[in-house]
Parts: structure tokens; sequence; C-alpha cells
């Protein structure tokens, strides 16, 4: 339905009569008061009445309860609405008088008299566009469904608030992380007989992993938000999946085949997630070392890592991680890249070429002291190059288009850890792995 009159209004009405046309895009109000009563007040009644006023003869607009009919007109340019609503009725009568009235309210000549060169366009379907927007688009984008009308697009504070809905880098509250439960229905008795079932402080919460998103082609991701709704957590071992007791073959064949393709499923994502990490076993060491190494690796690199520590290390751009893995703290080497973000002027960048930089337009973000940023930048290099460049950079800094340039002194730890959080795991979607956990991953294109 909403295209059908998108269709009608992108087509100037051109498949409807004009009295159907008018009827259909003309409004309609009634003034309580006489037109005097009103003083200088402006509005398109108003002006429609006293527009009828000078064709009809004064008598007609008397009294109170006066009828206005009218439609918006493109003419004159730049004047308010209320100046432009012209009288339906102009159109019934005589052309000379039309002609006449038109010219003078329109302050133009425009040649052809007809209804669709005189009616805004683009006022209707302003019009019509925030009408789709309240009845379908926005509970349509609020139930994550995509825009069903292509043609009205969202308005900025539904976009911001989509963004933020599915910003994967937000983190979860700490308050989030708890739910008040009536006390009846706790365990009392468990929790005395087995204080240590509660499990530790530091794996509050780190089970329920949510889906993980990589932050740029990443390797390893960040920890996201879970669910807004209440799901059930899924269990850590994929098998847990399948029902306590396997059916008899004899007695219950159906229910035992069930069991078995759903076992066999979770077995082939298992072996599917295996080959797209460390390849297929042929390329790997076959002795009994080569197994075990590889074993050690499936476990490491398909489990969820708690990030326990971040320290910078001599070497520029190179981080130490200490992470908690399946119960055991391992180190690894994690190179992050530095960010700098420039707030320009204009929107080009200056023509300063500096190798290793790579220049990203980025829109939405806000600066300090509510700077706006329009033209604002973010450059990544590896940090050996913002050591190295430090002369050009300062030239690109210093350029009499910069407005501003912002964290270039935000520590590297710091930078790593808004981009992990917490708790990160391997990007299963990624082939391959490092071949070593002494070598390095790349935080500007593994993280």
């Amino acid at each position: 339905v909403a295209n059908k009159w998108l269709d009608v209004l992108h087509g100037h009405g051109s498949t409807m009569a004009d009295e159907e046309l008018i009827d259909l895009i003309c409004e309609n109000k009634s003034m309580s008061k006489t037109l005097e009563e009103y003083g200088a007040q402006k509005s398109t009644a108003i002006t429609t009445a006293k527009r009828l006023g000078e064709f009809l003869g004064e008598q007609m607009i008397k009294d109170k309860g006066l009828n206005c009919k009218y439609i918006i007109a493109s003419r004159p340019r730049n004047a308010p609405v209320t100046e432009r609503a012209v009288p339906v009725a102009i159109f019934s009568a005589e052309d000379s008088v039309k002609r006449y009235y038109l010219r003078k309210w329109l302050k133009e000549d425009m040649g052809d008299w007809d209804p669709r060169t005189i009616i805004d366009w683009d006022y209707y379907l302003e019009r019509l566009g925030s009408q789709i927007q309240k009845l379908i688009t926005i509970p349509a984008a609020l139930q994550k469904v995509q825009n069903p009308v292509p043609r009205v697009p969202h308005p900025e504070w539904l976009n911001r608030r989509i963004r933020v809905k599915e910003d994967v880098f937000k983190q979860k509250k700490m308050t989030d992380l708890f739910v008040k439960r009536p006390l009846e229905e706790l365990d009392v008795n468990r929790l005395h007989a087995n204080p240590r079932s509660t499990g530790d402080l530091e794996d509050f919460g780190a089970t329920p992993m949510s889906k993980l998103k990589p932050a740029i082609a990443a390797k390893i991701v960040s920890k996201q938000k879970r669910k807004d709704r209440d799901v059930e957590a899924a269990p850590v071992n994929a098998m847990d999946a399948l029902p306590n007791v396997m059916p008899d073959i004899s007695n219950d064949y159906r229910g035992w085949l069930k069991y078995q393709k759903q076992k066999w499923k979770i077995q082939r994502q298992a072996r599917k997630r295996r080959r797209q990490l460390f390849g297929e076993k042929g390329q790997d060491a076959t002795d009994a070392i080569g197994t075990m190494f590889r074993q050690q690796a499936e476990l490491v690199y398909t489990s969820d890592w708690q990030i326990l520590q971040l320290r910078e290390t001599d070497t520029p751009g190179e981080i130490r991680a200490f992470v908690l893995i399946e119960k055991k703290v391992h180190q690894l080497k994690v190179i992050v890249p530095r960010q700098v973000f420039l707030n320009l002027k204009e929107d080009e960048l200056p023509n300063v070429t500096v190798d290793g930089v790579k220049a990203e337009k980025v829109t939405n973000w806000t600066l300090p002291n509510g700077h706006p940023s329009k033209h604002l930048f973010k450059l990544s290099m590896p940090e050996q190059v913002y050591v190295k460049e430090t002369e050009k950079l300062n030239m690109l800094f210093t350029h009499s288009s910069v407005e501003g340039v912002y964290e270039t002194q935000v520590p590297l730890s710091l930078r790593a850890l808004l981009d992990l959080g917490c708790v990160c795991t391997f990007d299963e979607r990624q082939r391959g792995i490092p071949r070593s956990q002494h070598r390095a991953f790349d935080n500007a294109s593994s993280i």
C-alpha cells in the first residue's frame, strides 16, 4: 500500500484525473472563528480563507465555520508553507479568473496552469514519508526487520539507536550480570552442603559466551553483549546438548537414529572447525609428538580466552598478553597498531604521503568538548611507522586544514584492551593459525 501511494506521488499523479488527484491530496480545515478574530495569525487555513475572499467576495468568508480546502503549491519559491496554500475552488473558476489569481498568488507566470505543475510534490512526499515511518518502517526497525519501504529512509535518531543496539564493541553493564530471584527459589541446603559449587569470582559469567564477531576481518574477536532476551546459555561442550540416555537400537530404532544424527551433526561441525583452523591432518607431523602438539593447539584455539593482563614490551607495537585458557595461563604476543584521529576543516586529507599509514573516514563519533566531527579521519599504522616517520606525521598534524588531532598519546595496552575486551576467542571463520604460540598476533588484521 505504501509503495502504491509513493508511485502516485513520484509519478505526479499522471495516472489519475485532475478531480481525483485534487480530492486525494487536498487538505480540509474548518475555521472555528471568523477571519477577523484571528487577527495577524498565520496558517494555511487563514491564507486559504483570505484568498477565497479575493475571488468569491468578502461576504463568503464573514461567518464562522468556513470550510477551507486547499493544496500546497511549489511557488513562491522559498516561501513558508502558510503562504503557499492555494484554495481548491480556484481550479473550478473560469480560465481568465484562474490565470489571474494563480499568477498573483504564485508570483510567477507558470504558463501551464495544470494542477500537477503547481503542486509541491516534495512537500507531499515528506508528509507521506513521515506517516510511513510512523506506521511501517520504524516499528519494523525496532523488531529488527529490514526496511520494507526502502524509498523512505530511517530518520537519523533511529539509525543511531540501531547502531547502538548492534554495536559489537559495547560492554555489558555489571548490573546486567545479576538477576533478582525470590528467596524461596534458592536451594539453601545445597549451598550450605557444597559452598565451593558457587565457583570463583574470576569465572563468573565466563561460560555463557554470546556469539562473537570480528572487529576487522579478525582471527581473534572480543566478547560482545549477549542477546537481550533471557535464553539458557549453551553448554561449553557441544555433546552436552545430546539426551542423557541413548535409546536402545532394538526397542526404539527411530529414537536411536535421531540421537545418532544429532551426534553426527555435532561431530561434523567440530571436524569442519578443526580443518579451518589447523588444516588437513596430512599437513602436520604424523608422529606421536606432532599429534600431541596438535591436540594441545586444538584445545587452546577452540576455547575461550580470558585476558588477565596486557603488558607493553620494549619492541614498539608489541604487547604481551597473559590469558587464561582451560585453567592454564598462556603468554601470547599481540601486535597493536597505532590509531590517530584527525578532524579536518575540509573533506580531503592533506597532500602528505606517509608509507604504511591507512586512512579511513569515520562518522558519528563524539569528539571532546562537543567539537563537530563532519570530516573525521582515522589513521592506522604500525607503531614502528609512528616512531620512524615522526617528521612527516608532524607535517600532517600541523597542516592548516587540520582542526584537531586526537588519541596520539593513548597507550597501546589500553588500545588492545578496548579492542579485545576481557574475554575473546579465535575466529573460526579464518583459515589457519599462527604456527607457534610465540608468533605474534597482528592486531590490525587478526584481532
